[in-house]
């Protein structure tokens, strides 16, 4: 997947251009600055690989532990994307309340902020807005 496809599928998404932003990514114990994109594509290989170790195969109940390092890189990693997602549609509402037509753009966060079944659930926008981001690559 390139750059392009990426800038798409999150101005899709949330309905802004993300080509530019950077956000924390921990790896091997240490906070970097990367675009917001690469960090999401780094979670969409790694997230999988997790899922799908002979470990929670063999042990099921395990798979709501995140017991080695690494683990706890990549959930402190899908907490950052999460979060940041929380703070766009805390964003994109705040300027809705200044100017109801923000929410006539288009996007799926604004379509879904608007819609009566999701817009009193973030966590729903936020799964949806990442689920359609994962369904786009």
């Amino acid at each position: 997947m390139n750059d392009l496809q990426v800038k798409i599928i999150l101005n899709c998404a949330f309905g802004i251009d993300l080509a530019g932003y950077e956000a924390p990514f921990r790896e091997n114990g240490v906070d970097k600055n990367m675009k917001f994109g690469y960090i999401l594509k780094r979670l969409l290989n790694e997230i999988p690989l997790r899922v799908c170790a002979l470990r929670f195969l063999l042990f099921p109940f395990l798979i709501n532990h995140w017991i080695f390092p690494k683990e706890r890189e990549l959930l402190h990693n899908i907490m950052t994307v999460r979060n940041f997602a929380k703070t766009l549609i805390a964003n994109k509402r705040a300027a809705a309340a200044k100017d109801p037509s923000e929410l006539d753009k288009g996007d799926l966060m604004s379509i879904l902020i608007s819609d009566e079944f999701f817009k009193d659930d973030v966590e729903m926008i936020v799964d949806e807005c990442l689920t359609f981001f994962i369904a786009g690559t």
